[in-house]
C-alpha cells in the first residue's frame, strides 16, 4: 500500500472516530435520545418500559445546547405493551422500523404532515400502527408498505394502493 493510501485511510480512520465519540446520550422526560452535538439534532432511541401517553417534542435542550428531534430509532419503543397515546412534534421526519413494534396497548399515534420517512416492517405491526394514526398521509403508508420486507416486490403498487385504503376505511 502506497503512503499516500495509508495516510488518506488514516485520515478516514480519524474522521469516523471522531464523528463516533461525538454522539452522545441523553434521558429527557422519561425517553431515550442519541444526540449528534456535530449536526444538532436527536434520535429517540429504544426506551423499554414506557407507558402511558408520550409526547415527542421538537426539541430538547440538554446542558446549554438545544437539539432538535428529527427521528424515532429502530425499536424505540419496541414492546412498550402500555404505551397508549404518542404525540409526535412536527419537527420529526422520521419513524424508523420497529419504532412501535409489539405495543399492543397504542391507541393513539398522532403523526404530524411533516414526517417523510415511515418505516413500518409486518404487516400485522402496521396495521395496529394504522389503527392507532390519527391523520396519516395515505401516500406515506403506501410508502412504508412498499419498503416493508416482506411485502417489497411481492405485490403491485396498485395493491397496496387497495390494501392502505381497506385499513384507512376501517380506522373512521
Amino acid at each position: 500500500m502506497s503512503k499516500s493510501c495509508k495516510l488518506l485511510f488514516l485520515i478516514l480512520i480519524s474522521i469516523c472516530a471522531t464523528y463516533i465519540q461525538a454522539q452522545e446520550s441523553a434521558v429527557y422526560n422519561d425517553i431515550n435520545f442519541i444526540l449528534d452535538p456535530i449536526k444538532g439534532t436527536a434520535e429517540v432511541t429504544a426506551t423499554p418500559y414506557i407507558s402511558g401517553d408520550v409526547l415527542i417534542p421538537d426539541e430538547i435542550t440538554v446542558g446549554q445546547k438545544t437539539y432538535q428531534v428529527v427521528e424515532i430509532g429502530e425499536n424505540a419503543f419496541y414492546g412498550c405493551t402500555k404505551l397508549h397515546t404518542v404525540t409526535i412534534g412536527s419537527g420529526l421526519d422520521t419513524v424508523s422500523s420497529y419504532a412501535f413494534y409489539d405495543c399492543k396497548g397504542l391507541k393513539t399515534l398522532n403523526i404530524p404532515e411533516n414526517v417523510k420517512t415511515l418505516l413500518m416492517p409486518h404487516v400485522e405491526n402496521q396495521k395496529r400502527v394504522v389503527d392507532a394514526a390519527n391523520n396519516v398521509d395515505k401516500k406515506l403508508l403506501e410508502e412504508a408498505f412498499a419498503e416493508d420486507p416482506i411485502v417489497k416486490g411481492r405485490i403491485t403498487s396498485e395493491e397496496i394502493h387497495v390494501l392502505v385504503e381497506e385499513m384507512l376505511a376501517k380506522t373512521l
